[in-house]
C-alpha cells in the first residue's frame, strides 16, 4: 500500500508520502519437519515509511525548504499454526533535512543544506517464553553541504560544491 498527497497551504508546498508492506513465505510441512518453533523456516518481513516535505518561497530570491522521513521494518520466523511472529530483528530510521537556495540573479544561485540521520537496529531473543530486545547498531549521520553556482552564458559556467559529512557507527 503506497499513498500520497501534495497541496499548497499560505504559500508552502506541503507533501505526505506514506507505504506499508508485508511478505510472507510460508513451507508446506514446516510444522511436521521442524517441530521446534526455533527451527521454523517460515517467515514474514514488514515495513512501513513514511516521509513528509515542506519548500516555501520566502522572498523571489530565497527558497527553504525541510523534510522528515521514518521507516521501520521487522523480520521474523512465522509460526503458521497460530499465525503468530517469534522477531528476530527490526530496524528503525529517523532522517531530517533543511535547505535553503538564494538566487539573486539569473547567473547566480548559492545554497546550504544540512541533515542528520539516525538508524539503528535491534535482535530480538526469547528465553522461557520472555523477549529481550538488544541494540545490534547504531549508525548515526551528519552532513553539511553549500553549493555555489555563476552561469554568466549557455558556454561559461563555474561550480563550487563542498561538504562535510560525520558518520559515527557502534553500539
Amino acid at each position: 500500500l503506497d499513498l500520497a498527497t501534495r497541496y499548497k497551504r499560505l504559500g508552502v508546498n506541503l507533501s505526505h508520502n506514506f507505504s506499508v508492506s508485508a511478505r510472507r513465505s510460508i513451507f508446506d510441512f514446516d510444522r511436521q519437519v521442524n517441530g521446534s518453533e526455533r527451527n521454523r523456516k517460515s517467515n514474514i518481513r514488514r515495513g512501513w515509511k513514511m516521509s513528509n516535505s515542506a519548500n516555501r518561497k520566502i522572498f523571489d530570491e530565497l527558497k527553504v525548504n525541510a523534510r522528515y522521513s521514518y521507516s521501520a521494518d521487522d523480520f521474523g520466523k512465522l509460526i503458521v499454526d497460530t499465525g503468530a511472529q517469534l522477531l528476530e530483528v527490526d530496524n528503525a530510521d529517523h532522517s531530517i533535512a533543511l535547505g535553503m537556495t538564494y538566487s539573486p540573479s539569473a547567473v547566480f544561485t548559492a545554497s546550504v543544506n544540512t541533515t542528520y540521520r539516525l538508524d539503528r537496529q535491534w535482535e530480538h531473543t526469547y528465553v522461557n517464553l520472555r523477549e529481550d530486545r538488544n541494540l545490534l547498531r547504531r549508525n548515526e549521520h551528519r552532513n553539511f553541504g553549500s553549493t555555489i553556482r555563476y552561469n554568466p552564458s549557455s558556454v561559461t559556467s563555474l561550480s563550487l560544491n563542498g561538504s562535510r559529512s560525520r558518520q559515527q557507527s557502534g553500539t
